[in-house]
């Protein structure tokens, strides 16, 4: 539900507290022992892969500027 493992756990309390419950089409979320595992695993994913792609993008624009880039786009030749 979120790319953080605190959000989601904020999120799933709310939902919780409110009587509501999670259902997804595509994944074994419940209210089971099974079900929770999944959801928490899947939360741990979801934050790895937004905190993995945020590390790799600010390595990628360190080695650009290692090498002498400009960050983000190089300005063209016709701008004033």
């Amino acid at each position: 539900m979120a790319r953080s493992r605190i959000d989601d756990a904020e999120i799933a309390t709310i939902f919780h507290l409110s009587g509501t419950t999670l259902v997804s089409a595509s994944e074994q979320i419940d209210d089971t022992p099974s079900g929770s595992l999944l959801h928490g695993i899947m939360a741990a994913i979801a934050e790895h892969y937004s905190k993995n792609l945020s590390f790799e993008a600010k390595k990628g624009m360190a080695e650009k500027a290692r090498r002498g880039g400009t960050p983000g786009v190089a300005p063209s030749a016709t701008s004033t």
